[in-house]
């Protein structure tokens, strides 16, 4: 049978909590950059969102944010805009699309078009 004691489980998960906590850490530091960067990709999700009115469409515009710079996300908006096109969201995700394939983030279901990201 097992000595197992609870004093040991409980040094063990201090360690791990002072680790995280330690900000000279290399675990802190991946803590804290992933939480800027999901800060940041949130506030561009939001304000795709806000402007195209498009609730449902968050996770799709979260993996755009994510995976496309802000300048180019910002720039195909703004071209979504032009009168000439009839729906600047539908235009707005195809064009995200075809440049997250590009770069080999999205991919296409062969049988049924489906586009996941």
């Amino acid at each position: 049978m097992n000595n197992l004691n609870i004093d040991s489980l409980n040094n063990g998960f201090s360690h791990k909590e002072n680790s995280m906590n330690n900000e000279g850490s290399d675990m802190y530091k991946l803590y804290k950059a992933r939480s800027g960067m999901q800060q940041y990709t949130d506030r561009i999700a939001d304000e795709l969102v806000r402007r195209f009115n498009a609730p449902t469409s968050r996770e799709f515009f979260l993996k755009v944010a994510w995976n496309l710079s802000e300048d180019f996300i910002w720039s195909i908006e703004e071209k979504s805009r032009r009168t000439r096109i009839k729906s600047p969201l539908k235009y707005f995700v195809k064009v995200c699309h075809v440049q997250m394939l590009k770069q080999n983030i999205a991919r296409q279901d062969a049988k049924n078009g489906v586009i996941s990201a």
